[in-house]
């Protein structure tokens, strides 16, 4: 100091110089702050005001922790320890502003001593706020873009102009099979190629040195991977030049999606082979306006037409509908339904024919094109034999009302299923209905009889009774002839009686009639005083008790010999002339007599009987015995080719008479011969 200077000079001076930086802390945004060693403010300048809304005055004094924002105030505290400890750096924290909203701040504190003794603090505190809005927002940007990158189902990778690895994401080393850390050794794109070349197919490794090179825009490569694993790989600048600023490359495995393309042109080929192998005509047809779009080779040969001449155009172009009617009714089901279900339809071939088809059709959507895929079944053949088969029927049905016998089906336990007419009317009912209420057996004179009958079916299939009785509605009883069958089911289980019933009771009493008279020319022609013989081609088929009597042989002996044996040789001529009742030809002319003045027999004694007169009649096939009858001397019937011939010869001594019919077949023609 100046002895000679003033002091009071000294202390304007001094204060001068305190007043200057006063007035420059004054001017800063910063707030230059001084708390105490209890952490109590005990200046600040006026830049306090920007930052938190306080003036200078309304600070001082106050504990400076008061001011911080509470979930900051630990971390603060621990930061003062550390000052007054002598370790010097910035802090960043919230103060609560006199609005109430909290504000980042960051802090540089120096600790103040005196005689190695902390008083306290002096700081700057500066206005981050904005900073920290930017941080926060640039932090969200990034973890938006890390949750992008990490989400998609591609794996990126970007590297800078000078092919130094800048990002990936985690699907990226999922694809490639590397981990974080070994990218983050790799310090260039050529490391990482000669890495990856591994990995190609055996074949694509020659894919390796272009594999991180620029593309042109839009376009996609691909490349094959070892376990049959393709990639697309497109790539883009980062922005701008891809020279100035790097490129990114997307990677994405589309390994699935190549097997399921595979899949579909394996299903197309198969579908194709199958739509043009099909023997059942299939059709593609556009729904918007109706043109063909496929046919198959079965179209082709059921309709005529050719695949050219049907591509591209609608089948009402082509004349394929008979009748614009069934094309309207075919619009209509498919509208109310959305598909076919084997719908009866027709169409006209090339060659003018309908024929008849079951269609089925069902909407597809092909390329983004609403389609019908159609199958349509040649039924023709078919409708044709229903159309015969219901013709059939109705003849059937006629015939069956219409038929004069009766006829029914029953079950087995007799509950009528069907009749005709006929057979109500054999009952006597008035309707059909009222015999179908009826149990069959209740027809039947004999409960018994039915079940007889199905007894008798049952061991042999089917079977006929000649004369069976029946009860008619009103009680009274007539005979008809039964003839019926078994139905029997695929387990040959017996579950239908099927029969035709006729009325036979006229015949029953013609025939009791004709043995009651048969009967009685039989005891007339046995009890006879005359001989009376039959003959047929020479041979001796029938003589009575007094032939025997006459000639002197027995029945056996008559029956046994010859015609020509009985008669004198020198009358055979006479005896053997045509009868005058049968023509040369054959033919029977009608009943009539012939006498021969005299002829000769051959009696046992061997003498030769006296002469005889002989007369003969042709008598009627209704005299006759029956065939095969069981007894003795019984007139035997002739065969369909022999007229039965009869006549009677007397003698002039009332103890001889003899008797002769001869059948015979003489030079083609038939003839009757005779002697007496």
């Amino acid at each position: 100091m100046n002895p000679n200077s003033d002091p009071n000079e000294s202390k304007t001076t001094s204060w001068n110089g305190e007043e200057k930086y006063r007035r420059l802390l004054e001017t800063i945004n910063e707030a230059v702050f001084e708390v105490d060693a209890a952490g109590t403010l005990i200046y600040i300048s006026s830049g306090v005001y920007k930052i938190l809304g306080y003036r200078p005055e309304e600070l001082i004094g106050q504990s400076f922790i008061e001011f911080v924002y509470e979930e900051d105030r630990p971390r603060l505290l621990n930061r003062f320890s550390e000052l007054t400890a002598g370790i010097v750096r910035s802090s960043e924290y919230r103060v609560v502003r006199k609005s109430g909203e909290p504000h980042w701040v960051e802090t540089f504190s120096q600790p103040r001593s005196l005689k190695n003794q902390f008083v306290g603090l002096v700081g700057v505190m500066t206005d981050i706020h904005q900073r920290k809005l930017l941080e926060a927002e640039t932090d969200r940007h990034k973890q938006l873009l890390e949750a992008t990158l990490n989400s998609t189902a591609d794996g990126i990778i970007a590297v800078n102009c000078d092919g130094r690895i800048l990002i990936w994401n985690r699907r990226f080393e999922e694809m490639w099979d590397l981990s974080g850390d070994r990218l983050r050794q790799m310090q260039s794109i050529e490391i990482l190629r000669s890495v990856l070349a591994d990995r190609l197919a055996d074949g694509h490794e020659g894919c390796a040195a272009s594999l991180f090179e620029p593309l042109p825009d839009q376009s996609i490569r691909e490349i094959m991977l070892e376990g049959e694993r393709v990639f697309e790989v497109v790539s883009c600048p980062l922005s701008g030049d891809a020279s100035d600023t790097g490129l990114v490359w997307n990677f994405r495995d589309v390994s699935a999606a190549k097997q399921i393309e595979d899949a579909l042109a394996r299903s197309e080929e198969k579908f194709s082979k199958l739509f043009h192998a099909n023997p059942i005509w299939s059709e593609l047809v556009s729904l918007d306006d109706g043109r063909f779009i496929e046919v198959n080779r079965a179209f082709i040969e059921i309709t005529g037409f050719e695949r050219d001449a049907v591509i591209g155009r609608t089948s009402t172009a082509i004349g394929l509908w008979p009748d614009n009617i069934d094309r309207a009714q075919v619009l209509v089901h498919f509208e109310n339904n959305h598909r076919l279900d084997a719908l009866p339809c027709r169409f006209r071939m090339r060659d003018g024919q309908t024929r008849h088809f079951l269609w089925s059709a069902e909407a597809v959507e092909l390329d983004g094109k609403r389609c019908l895929i159609s199958s349509l079944l040649d039924v023709t053949e078919q409708h044709q034999m229903e159309r015969a088969l219901r013709e059939s029927e109705e003849r059937f049905r006629s015939l069956y009302n219409n038929m004069p016998l009766g006829l029914f089906r029953t079950t087995p336990e007799g509950q009528i299923l069907s009749a005709n007419p006929a057979l109500a009317q054999l009952f006597g009912y008035d309707s059909i209905e009222e015999v179908l209420a009826l149990s069959s057996a209740s027809l039947y004179a004999r409960v018994d009889t039915r079940q007889e009958m199905i007894a008798g079916l049952d061991r042999e299939g089917s079977a006929s009774w000649e004369a069976i009785e029946f009860q008619r509605r009103d009680g009274s009883t007539f005979w008809a002839s039964l003839s019926a069958a078994k139905i029997v089911d695929q387990k040959n289980e017996f579950i239908y009686l099927d029969g035709v019933i006729q009325d036979v009771t006229e015949r029953i009493r013609t025939e009791h009639a004709l043995r009651a008279s048969e009967e009685k020319y039989r005891l007339l022609v046995e009890n006879a005083h005359d001989g009376i013989f039959i003959t047929r081609s020479g041979r001796i088929l029938f003589s009575n008790p007094s032939t025997c009597r006459i000639l002197g042989y027995t029945h056996g002996e008559i029956m046994a010999k010859p015609l020509e044996r009985l008669i004198h040789p020198e009358d055979v001529a006479v005896v053997m002339a045509p009868h005058p009742a049968i023509t040369p030809s054959g033919h029977y002319i009608k009943p009539a007599k012939h006498s021969i003045s005299s002829f000769r027999l051959c009696a046992s004694t061997g003498k030769r009987s006296p002469r005889f007169s002989a007369s003969c009649a042709i008598l009627p096939p209704a005299i006759w015995p029956k065939k095969n009858s069981r007894k003795k001397n019984a007139f035997p019937r002739p065969s369909s080719t022999v007229c039965p011939v009869s006549f009677t010869c007397t003698t002039k001594k009332a103890d001889f008479g003899a008797g002769i019919v001869i059948w015979r077949r003489y030079q083609g023609s038939l003839r009757s011969n005779w002697a007496g």
